[in-house]
């Protein structure tokens, strides 16, 4: 009878001032239950918390061994904070988390399965946002749900990292001078004849900005990272040209339309509908806005993006994930 030794996988979880979710984070991690990957470690990076997370992450290791504490004087980006992950860990397979990312029961066995297979490299799962719907939903609710149910369509395509995903260590460290991480290891994996999977079912629920300011300020930051690893490497991920984002959203309003005039008209289903449209508009301008500034920022001052700014109306919502 043959031995056979499943690979060893780490969980790092990335956290900057998470006390109100980074216990929820790394639980679900230690619940989580793989058929082809044995849990090593988490490794929980906190850069220069200053809040109750490193206090949280050392009471969970004080009864639980396979937790791990690695601590920052300062913040340095989340790519330095990537890096301290790699250098210390011996998994073989590698998961990346922010910790007010939240995964869903099976999500993290759902991506390493797929890493059996020696030609996948990465794997990805589906982001959905932390938001208020119905009648509670504000626009930037819809702003986010709508992006990132973009983002799934999109996606299913032309698989595109982000959020939390889980690959095989095809490298050592992420270059410092980028600010993308999983775009970078996406452009990697690629590089090296790898495959790259999105995983719908793989489910993780993740704060949103709902300002303002700070929701310009994800979508201008994203748009730098994404234009300045094209510039660098020459790989541009699914989303970075705006062509299939406008082909979506023209099937996604076909398909609205087609919806309510199967139901009939109501005096409701009208003004929701119209209500959608002008928001649409919004969001569709404010998305032009960032990506002009973005793009300025990956050409002119992209270390500005190093140390992003943080998004806290995004940490004050922690209910479930919009479905």
């Amino acid at each position: 009878m043959t031995n056979h030794t499943l690979p060893s996988y780490a969980v790092g979880i990335m956290a900057y001032n998470e006390e109100a979710t980074i216990a929820r984070v790394i639980e679900a991690a230690l619940a989580e239950r793989s058929a082809t990957a044995d849990l090593l470690e988490i490794v929980v990076v906190s850069s220069a918390c200053n809040d109750r997370t490193d206090d949280i992450v050392r009471e969970i290791a004080r009864h639980d061994s396979r937790v791990r504490l690695i601590t920052e004087p300062e913040r340095r980006g989340k790519i330095v904070a990537d890096n301290l992950f790699f250098k210390n860990t011996d998994a073989d397979l590698l998961v990346l988390c922010n910790a007010d990312v939240i995964p869903e029961p099976g999500a993290i066995a759902l991506l390493l399965a797929p890493l059996e297979d020696p030609e996948v490299g990465m794997v990805g799962a589906r982001v959905y946002p932390r938001v208020s719907s119905g009648r509670d939903q504000g626009f930037f609710d819809f702003a986010n749900q709508l992006l990132w149910d973009i983002h799934h369509r999109i996606v299913l395509a032309q698989p595109k990292m982000g959020e939390t995903v889980a690959f095989r260590r095809f490298i050592d460290e992420i270059p410092e001078d980028l600010i993308g991480d999983e775009a970078f290891l996406e452009a990697t994996a690629r590089a090296r004849g790898l495959s790259v999977l999105y995983v719908p079912e793989a489910r993780v629920s993740a704060g949103c900005p709902t300002t303002a300011g700070e929701y310009f300020a994800v979508r201008r930051r994203n748009t730098c990272a994404h234009e300045l690893l094209s510039m660098r490497t020459g790989h541009e991920v699914a989303t970075l040209s705006a062509i299939p984002i406008v082909r979506m959203l023209g099937s996604m309003a076909r398909a609205h339309v087609a919806r309510v005039s199967q139901l009939g008209l109501s005096l409701a289903s009208i003004t929701t509908s119209a209500r959608k449209a002008i928001w649409t508009l919004g969001v569709i301008a404010i998305e032009a806005a960032a990506r002009i500034m973005g793009k300025l920022d990956a050409r002119q001052q992209p270390q500005q993006h190093v140390n992003w700014r943080v998004a806290r109306s995004a940490r004050d919502r922690d209910g479930a994930a919009v479905r």
